[in-house]
């Protein structure tokens, strides 16, 4: 009879726990910005080395949730520009993309300090990290980063 109330108890007991667990959970998925409302769209030109690039800004938690999933597709110089609050590792993957693209990692004086070329939709879940703290990262179309290295700088231009 003993053992029948302790397995009650411990059964009621994981029951309970798991149920304000799964609230905690809730309630802290529900304090993310919703990412499928419409947002105001940022857009920008900058220079990096000798290449322009007309780009959206993901300025925003919302945004860089968002990034590029299920876009179509980068016209030629274009992207997006991952604008963060403070450097750090930020990693990035490929899930619900539909295209390869190349990322370029921005360290917070604007120098370049790593490019992945063509990271695919089927590397994910793999998680590309840079090398050193960015603040900015750039995502364009693969193959969109040929003409930038290692070293060049980041400038925001109006054209």
């Amino acid at each position: 009879m003993l053992k029948r109330r302790v397995t009650t108890s411990v059964v009621a007991f994981v029951t309970a726990s798991l149920f304000l667990v799964f609230i905690f959970v809730y309630s802290s998925y529900q304090s993310i910005p919703d990412i499928n409302h419409e947002q105001e769209t940022v857009v920008g030109n900058i220079k990096i080395g000798e290449t322009y690039f007309n780009v959206e800004i993901a300025d925003t938690l919302k945004k860089r949730i968002q990034g590029l999933s299920n876009k179509e597709s980068l016209g030629k110089n274009e992207g997006l520009l991952f604008v963060f609050e403070e450097s750090g590792t930020h990693g990035f993957w490929m899930k619900d993309m539909l295209f390869s693209i190349d990322i370029i990692w921005i360290n917070s004086e604007k120098t370049v300090v790593q490019i992945t070329k063509s990271a695919t939709p089927e590397s994910y879940p793999e998680i590309f990290y840079p090398s050193e703290p960015v603040l900015y990262v750039l995502e364009v179309g693969a193959n969109q980063s040929t003409s930038i290295k290692i070293g060049d700088e980041l400038s925001f231009v109006e054209k």
